[in-house]
């Protein structure tokens, strides 16, 4: 998995200080379904909250919505976004 970070500006009441774009998301086939993907977004999204990043968002393909989808993404006009804390 691969995240980069985008910089928010700056608001006087405005909590988050950026947003997450995830890319690259990939499991070998030996180790798929065993919850190792679930438990490294898990890790990622920590790290991101405790960076005070307002969500995370991905451009998932066909086979991996239902895996976004379990791991908190919603569909957003064909982007998929996961809200970590408020704004």
């Amino acid at each position: 998995m691969f995240v980069y970070l985008i910089p928010k500006l700056p608001k006087s009441n405005g909590k988050a200080q950026c947003l997450a774009y995830l890319t690259n998301v990939y499991t070998a086939a030996q180790y798929r379904n065993n919850g190792i993907g679930s438990a490294l977004l898990d890790y990622i999204k920590q790290q991101l909250v405790a960076q005070k990043c307002e969500l995370v968002f991905a451009w998932p393909s066909d086979n991996s919505v239902r895996w976004y989808k379990r791991n908190g993404f919603t569909d957003v006009n064909e982007i998929y976004q996961c809200t970590l804390c408020e704004e």
